[in-house]
């Protein structure tokens, strides 16, 4: 497809994957307990979503990206998910919620000023969590799933 962006071999240094299953959106985050407070501030404390201040350290799959250009854009400065340009000029990616989430474009809204920037992530294949499909065979509106570690 013209003009769409090439699998970046920078897939090591992410700290966030964002991938499709099922038409949802799987949010994966790295070892969540480790850099917090460096550019990564997860759930937890008096925070109640999570924030990935650089998107060059966030990987999306092509699938991914095209669910995110489906979710709903509400009416306020934060939704479900949110991509936004910083002030000086980095790319944050955040989510509401708990660490692991999974966002369904049916239900779930972006931020007002949501949108994609594909150019400031990495590309990355589709690679879905077992834990993840196997939470959403049993559950299907569950927005979160546990991993081996995880933000209290």
């Amino acid at each position: 497809m013209p003009g769409r962006p090439e699998y970046n071999p920078r897939m090591n240094k992410l700290k966030v994957r964002v991938v499709a299953y099922k038409g949802k959106l799987i949010i994966i985050p790295d070892k969540p307990n480790e850099d917090v407070e460096n550019g990564w501030y997860p759930t937890g404390g008096d925070r109640l979503g999570c924030v990935l201040e650089d998107s060059t350290r966030l990987g999306v799959s092509f699938a991914a990206l095209e669910i995110m250009r489906l979710i709903r854009l509400n009416r306020d400065a934060v939704g479900d998910i949110d991509w936004w340009r910083c002030d000086d000029g980095k790319y944050a990616f955040s989510w509401w919620g708990p660490v692991f989430r999974i966002i369904d474009p049916e239900r779930d809204e972006a931020a007002r000023g949501f949108r994609p920037y594909e150019k400031e992530c990495s590309i990355i294949p589709n690679e879905v969590p077992e834990e993840a499909k196997h939470m959403l065979s049993r559950q299907p509106m569950s927005v979160w799933w546990k991993e081996p570690l995880e933000i209290a």
